[in-house]
């Protein structure tokens, strides 16, 4: 926490210490610089001018080595001056000055000041500054000390002395060598104090250098107290640097020394930066709360980014740091409400974790109950919560509760609905809907309780397991973070915000979780399948309604328009089917149902029944399945009479719809199908169109659906239309001569998505095409339409089979001044270079107009790429003449980026295409590890990296991939021009180029030293980078681990907060991979010895949220590897495992080591950690475990962990399966 700009950033414990009298300040010498009196260094060269001497040779050595205290101790040798004239001048050099400033000397008082109002404070000057400024100071001096004990010691302590009226000789000063000996090795009296106050209290030396003789001694002393007793308090130093050359040795020399260093930059040589912060804090220390409330007043209404750093790190303290909630309330309360800017200050200062002890879990957002009665929140956390809850129309705040996992606590959640009670009408609807979703009770999280679905495969079908099975069916709501890539303009504000689906990301999730498909299938090989699916499909229904209840609360869905053909296209199983989605499971189940009682007739007309009750097009297109399936046509017949839009016309519906009909028409009488007819003659509403279709594109809209009906009716039926009805059909056709119907089930789909192989009808073959003439084959290419697209396909097949008659041919079209995107386009795709010249293709390519070419711009490109793939010389100067014309088209379309990853978007976009064909050609140049690029490669890449493009740049994910080849290469380049680029604080070019180098990324000490600090900042931006953060969290793995990676425990720690937990897992999947690939024993315990175990110690964040089923496994993977530093492994980690559910096991993996032999107690330990209370049936070799472990020592059959497996293995019949 800084206190003034620039000033030193005292760490937040410290200010803690002292707010709880747990702190003391150790002055020196420097402190007294500023009221006019020498350092140690001054004093001894004021001393030898008073005496008028000159040094002596030993006297001169020792100076020169900042001996200071032995260059007075050789000046009171009786040879030369003696003790008496020595001192007295001593004492004339540290006299008060007159008019002294004593400015921090009064502000180190102040924060000396204990509560009931005396001084506990520490100096080894001898003045007696602190004394003028406070006459009635409680004074102990040297060598009389007071026990440094809490209670106990309530003064001013000069512990080297003081200057005295009653020891005019100064005889007790602690001034020579001689004299530090005696108070810190013969009579001790200095140790021993020095010992015990570390032993009650958190120093803070202010006014030293780490080479003062004073501070040698200090150093000594508290060296040997740790080396005894690991547990004393820490120490602080107030550390000053000249320049940023020597910030980082300087804090390495103190660090060294075990004294944490607090720096801060004496640009001045007057050490102002340290006497104002040391006001600025003795004045808010001084004022107590008032201080504080002041600092929420005037701090927290505004923008955390227009404030000083210091002012930022005031707020945080007075709210989080104090013992008190009452700022926080302030914080909440005051008006105007403080901005939602404020929580990303507190998430990346980790301020809101702080709130939760580890013991506890829940918090405000995150929280998830494994029990009914949740704890509550704590003061601070209330409060927090309260102001959050103003921001409800804040897309930021819904961003940060869905990065927690969307769950949120009970009395958080509270609060949210009162709010949207009271308040409802002032919020947006899209806002309004989002919270709904957040607070429905609703939400799924992979922390659920643990399930078991698999033991329902041979259980007996009971009631009890109907109501289990059903409990695994439930339909949650599972939200993600609605991110914008950059498409169109950003939207910032709540009135810009049009769509609940721009703040959320909803879908349904089974309560069963990722294990459906297996389960399902299991369950559809018992022999009482059928009989289970009766037991259920009205409440799997009921599921089925209440899946999109919370999909239109979640604003996805309305019940008009349900997505249901997106997700499931087909009622009846089709291949164009797929299970995104999870409702689409329960649809499969009441599909099944239907299809198992296809002869109970009654059964599905009660399923029929039932289906009709909903709302949604779902539904609906269940019962017209249903109603195909027994033939009952009329149950729906009047029901499309009656609400024809909602049955005839919704897109949702038309599948089944189309496949209804033609049996309708069949089934029903002429009356019915005359009153049918006139139904469908009238068309859709107009309210089924949007409002800004022009009155001729609305005509053809309605045409187009009135059509498709009646085609299918008479295509399909066996009655087929009268001859009225046709007339109408035939007007249609006639002034719509674009419509045509196949009768192709591919027709009824709304979207179909290609699988399999595709024929396509031609009127030339391949070898038609090849037995052509010249101009024959030309003529056919350009002129011929019919079956075109068949064609097109053989002409690709063509160039692939005979490429030089297919260059022949393309450079007949451009001869003839002709030229056709399809021919060309699909020939650059299907070209077959093996018997053609580089030179010929860039030939061709290069006679290419500028506006043909930026037509095909992607098959050019990508046939680019592919001739620097394909050939070991390229001729450079055609390459480059040809790369500068396609360059500019190529990153002008980029312009439109999908919310899809860019990698995939880079390596199938020109732009991608082009940068890596640039790449590739450097091949040519034999370049060696730091030769550099040639100018007219460089060029070109300063252009891609320049681009005005910017983030829709897609080449440079290119250049992100290929980071470490293109350092290796040319590293003043790199390291000048791209890696800057990687700063995170310019997004735009930064997203591009870290997604690429994450794609497949490699890591050298020459790269990180460069990189480092664009890889730390890039944490900030996960949600950026895709799938990049798994990457990510490798290379923290691996940097953490190496030697050479300088990087600082504390910078891991609060890296790996940032992850997520799928994140953290691959963290660990790299000392997985690590230790796979080293083959030693000895080495795989000595990198758990040296790496791992400090890790779990150090580093590894210690708050229940950050543990989780995902990441305990794999720590228990990496666990199992330890070899003989298993039993301190399994201890170091034994806080991290949890019970494994479905998903993982371990059991097995332990029974193929020796590890339960070697280590009984440690194996124990780490399999009982690991095992859930209702384990699924593959943990039975939890039994061969228990079983080596009796054999190996038979006393571990007492323990409480033993007990409690043998219980679960009993009462889970886990003692006979295997």
């Amino acid at each position: 926490m800084r206190f003034i700009k620039n000033g030193p950033d005292i760490p937040v414990q410290l200010i803690q210490a002292l707010e709880e009298e747990r702190l003391v300040i150790f002055c020196g010498a420097g402190v007294s610089m500023k009221a006019g009196l020498p350092n140690f260094k001054g004093l001894v060269c004021q001393l030898k001018k008073k005496l008028g001497a000159s040094f002596d040779s030993i006297e001169q050595q020792e100076f020169d080595k900042k001996n200071y205290d032995r260059v007075i101790g050789l000046l009171e040798r009786e040879e030369r001056f003696g003790a008496k004239i020595v001192r007295k001048y001593v004492r004339e050099i540290l006299a008060t000055p007159s008019n002294p400033d004593l400015s921090t000397h009064d502000a180190i008082l102040k924060l000396s000041t204990l509560s009931n109002g005396s001084k506990r404070l520490i100096t080894t000057n001898f003045d007696l500054l602190f004394e003028q400024v406070d006459n009635d100071l409680k004074v102990a001096s040297a060598p009389t000390l007071p026990p440094p004990k809490p209670k106990k010691w309530n003064s001013l302590v000069h512990l080297h002395g003081k200057f005295d009226k009653h020891d005019p000789l100064c005889k007790h000063l602690v001034l020579t060598s001689s004299d530090f000996g005696t108070a810190y090795l013969l009579e001790r009296w200095a140790s021993v104090f020095i010992s015990e106050l570390f032993n009650h209290y958190t120093v803070l030396f202010i006014g030293y250098g780490l080479n003062d003789p004073v501070m040698r001694y200090l150093v000594d002393a508290l060296s040997i107290e740790r080396s005894i007793d690991q547990r004393i308090k820490k120490a602080y130093a107030l550390v000053e640097y000249k320049s940023k050359e020597n910030r980082d040795s300087i804090r390495e020399e103190w660090k060294a020394k075990n004294i944490i260093p607090i720096l801060y930059h004496n640009d001045d040589n007057q050490h102002e930066k340290l006497h104002k912060s040391l006001i600025r804090w003795s004045k808010i220390f001084e004022g107590g709360a008032t201080s504080k409330r002041e600092i929420v007043k005037k701090v927290a209404p505004n923008e955390p980014d227009s404030l000083s750093i210091e002012q930022v790190d005031q707020l945080c303290w007075a709210i989080f740091q104090s013992d008190t909630p009452s700022y926080a309330r302030q914080f909440a309360d005051i008006k105007p409400t403080p901005p939602i800017s404020w929580l990303d200050t507190f998430e990346k200062r980790d301020l809101l974790s702080e709130l939760v002890s580890p013991e506890q879990n829940f918090s405000l957002a995150g929280y998830y109950s494994r029990t009914k009665s949740p704890p509550s929140l704590n003061d601070k956390e209330i409060a927090i919560g309260r102001w959050l809850s103003q921001h409800l129309e804040n897309k930021r705040l819904i961003d940060w509760v869905v990065e927690q996992g969307g769950n949120l606590h009970p009395q958080f959640e509270d609060y949210i609905r009162r709010r949207l009670q009271s308040d409802g009408s002032e919020i947006k609807e899209p806002y309004k809907k989002a919270w709904s979703t957040l607070t429905s009770g609703y939400l799924f999280s992979s922390q659920n309780q643990f399930v078991n679905p698999y033991h329902l495969k041979k259980i007996e079908w009971t009631k009890a397991t109907r109501l289990k099975l059903l409990e695994f069916l439930k339909p949650q709501i599972s939200v993600r973070k609605y991110i914008n890539w950059g498409v169109g303009e950003k939207k910032e504000t709540s009135d810009a915000i049009e769509s609940t689906k721009e703040l959320i990301r909803a879908e349904i999730s089974l309560k069963i979780g990722n294990t459906a498909q297996s389960v399902f299938d299991d369950l559809r090989q018992r022999d009482d399948w059928s009989t289970i699916l009766s037991d259920i499909v009205f409440t799997v229904i009921q599921y089925l309604r209440e899946a999109y209840d919370l999909l239109e609360i979640a604003g996805v869905v309305t019940e008009e328009y349900d997505q249901s053909h997106i997700h499931q296209p087909s009622i009846e199983p089709h291949e164009q089917n797929n299970h995104f989605q999870d409702q689409t499971f329960l649809i499969e189940l009441i599909r099944e149902a239907i299809d198992q009682h296809e002869e109970d007739a009654n059964k599905v007309k009660s399923i029929i029944e039932v289906l009709l009750s909903h709302p949604y097009p779902i539904f609906k297109r269940i019962s017209l399945y249903a109603v195909n399936k027994i033939n009952a046509y009329y149950k729906v017949y009047d029901l499309i009479l009656d609400k024809p839009d909602a049955w005839l016309w919704r897109y949702s519906v038309r599948k089944e719809i189309y496949e209804y009909l033609p049996n309708l028409w069949d089934e029903i009488n002429f009356i019915e199908r005359s009153n049918l007819f006139d139904v469908i003659r009238k068309g859709p509403s107009r309210e089924l169109f949007i409002d800004d279709l022009e009155d001729e594109e609305l005509e053809e809209a309605v045409d187009r659906n009135v059509w498709n009906l009646l085609v299918r009716i008479n295509y399909h039926s066996e009655t087929g239309l009268n001859k009225k009805q046709r007339n109408l059909l035939n007007q249609i056709e006639g002034r719509r001569p674009n419509f045509s119907y196949r009768g192709t089930e591919r027709e009824d789909f709304l979207f179909w998505s290609e699988s399999g192989s595709r024929s396509y009808q031609t009127d030339y073959s391949i070898d038609d095409l090849k037995s052509q003439s010249l101009n024959e084959r030309v003529d056919t290419l350009l002129d011929h339409e019919d079956h075109r697209r068949g064609l097109i396909e053989n002409w690709r097949t063509f160039c692939s089979q005979y490429p030089s008659e297919a260059n022949e041919t393309l450079n007949h079209i451009l001869r003839k001044k002709r030229f056709d995107e399809d021919v060309f386009s699909t020939a650059f795709h299907g070209l077959n270079l093996d018997v053609i010249s580089s030179s010929d293709i860039l030939d061709l390519l290069l006679s290419l107009s500028r506006e043909q070419a930026s037509l095909i711009i992607r098959s050019s490109s990508k046939l680019l790429q592919s001739i620097s793939e394909e050939y070991d010389v390229v001729p450079t100067d055609k390459f480059y003449t040809l790369w500068d014309r396609l360059y500019p088209f190529a990153v002008k379309g980029s312009s439109s980026l999908s919310d899809s990853d860019r990698i995939n978007q880079a390596i199938n976009h020109p732009a991608g295409y082009l940068v890596f064909a640039l790449i590739i050609v450097t091949n040519q140049y034999n370049l060696k590890k730091g030769d550099g690029f040639p100018v007219e490669i460089k060029e070109r890449l300063m252009r891609v990296i320049s681009s005005e493009q910017g983030s829709d740049n897609l080449g440079q994910v290119i250049l992100g991939r290929y980071l470490p080849f293109l350092n290796s290469i040319d590293p003043k380049w790199s390291q000048n021009e791209l890696i800057p680029l990687f700063d995170l604080s310019d997004r735009e070019q930064s997203i591009n180029l870290w997604q690429g180098y994450l794609w497949n990324p490699s890591i050298n000490i020459e790269l990180w030293e460069y990189i480092k600090p664009y890889f730390i900042k890039t944490f900030d931006y996960l949600d950026k980078l895709e799938g990049g953060s798994k990457n990510l969290a490798q290379i923290l793995a691996l940097v953490n681990t190496m030697d050479e990676y300088d990087i600082s425990s504390k910078v891991i720690r609060k890296s790996l907060k940032k992850l997520t937990d799928e994140d953290r897992a691959e963290f660990f999947r790299w000392f997985e991979l690590y230790l796979d690939n080293t083959d030693k024993e000895d080495e795989k315990a000595k990198i758990w010895r040296q790496v791992l175990i400090p890790l779990f110690n150090t580093t590894w964040p210690k708050e229940r949220k950050y543990k989780s089923e995902i990441v305990a496994n794999k720590i228990a993977t990496v666990l199992l590897k330890s070899e003989d530093a298993f039993p301190e492994a399994v201890k170091v980690c034994k806080p991290y495992l949890v019970p494994r559910s479905e998903r993982f096991y371990h059991p097995h993996e332990l029974l193929e080591t020796d590890l339960i032999e070697r280590f009984p107690e440690a194996a124990l330990i780490f399999i009982n950690k690991s095992t859930p209370e209702n384990p699924p049936q593959w943990f039975a070799p939890i039994h061969k475990v228990l079983h080596r472990i009796e054999q190996t020592n038979e006393k571990l059959k007492d323990r409480e962990e033993f007990k409690r497996l043998q219980k679960i293995i009993i009462e889970n019949n886990l003692d006979w399966l295997e």
